[in-house]
């Protein structure tokens, strides 16, 4: 056990959460809390939207999106893509094609009543949004923590495209 660690279980810190990763966390869990709330009625979950929400910027940005290039930008990996694609087809929210040029990809489209429930969703999500993070109610202090957590997500988003196969534990 390293010294550090001793020490913040002596101090009792592990359930205090003086540890970042704890904190974040418990942060993760308290907002997963917020949005299945506010999305339970819509029967989507927080990796449904995500999906929805990428699909949506991508027609807006022109683009005509593969499922890995939705399950990238979503941050999730592409098993957990293709099932989050699979239930959302089902209810309708989603047209998924085979490239015509390459039948290993399958393009992403929304329905009509895919967009109209993603742009819901979104539009409940910002609200919760302005709730949960009213605590950082400076500009300065919401930008700093958001630079924060992206710099996290960037070094670590690597994970994703391994499977997470190259984490290993370190055990003395």
């Amino acid at each position: 056990m390293n010294e550090e660690y001793r020490h913040l279980s002596k101090v009792g810190a592990l359930h205090s959460g003086h540890i970042p990763g704890i904190l974040i966390w418990q942060v993760s869990k308290l907002w997963q809390y917020h949005l299945n709330h506010c999305l339970a009625d819509l029967k989507l979950t927080n990796t449904t939207v995500a999906i929805l929400a990428n699909i949506l910027y991508f027609h807006e940005e022109g683009k005509q999106p593969s499922q890995a290039d939705v399950a990238q930008s979503a941050k999730v990996d592409v098993m957990t893509a293709s099932r989050a694609v699979r239930s959302l087809v089902q209810k309708g929210y989603v047209i998924r094609q085979v490239k015509e040029t390459d039948t290993r990809i399958n393009t992403l489209e929304l329905t009509p009543c895919g967009k109209e429930t993603a742009e819901k969703a979104i539009q409940r999500i910002m609200s919760e949004h302005k709730i949960f993070f009213k605590s950082l109610d400076s500009s300065s202090r919401w930008e700093t923590f958001a630079r924060e957590l992206d710099e996290l997500v960037s070094s670590n988003e690597h994970i994703l495209d391994k499977g997470g196969s190259h984490v290993q534990t370190k055990q003395k």
